[in-house]
């Protein structure tokens, strides 16, 4: 039970940043040219935080909690489908 727990919570943790895509604000990249409403500082940051767990995420996420999450996920589906 202590590892589902430790590893739903360093999954979500991890992959946090990753919201960073859709949210408004700080510095636009485009407006040195005038338009202020272009993608932002804060979107690109979090582009490339996906880019990169997409790239290594063996990284920072080990073999057991993948295992563990993906077990999770496919008794929550088998249990969908009954």
């Amino acid at each position: 039970m202590k590892k589902i727990i430790i590893s739903i919570v360093w999954m979500s943790i991890v992959y946090l940043p990753c919201f960073l895509i859709f949210c408004e604000g700080g510095y636009s990249l485009l407006s040195f040219i005038g338009i202020d409403n272009g993608p932002y500082l804060v979107n690109l940051i979090g582009l490339l935080y996906s880019a990169f767990l997409l790239k290594y995420h063996r990284l920072l996420i080990p073999d057991w909690m993948q295992k563990t999450v993906d077990n999770l996920v496919r008794e929550d589906r088998v249990s969908n489908l009954d």
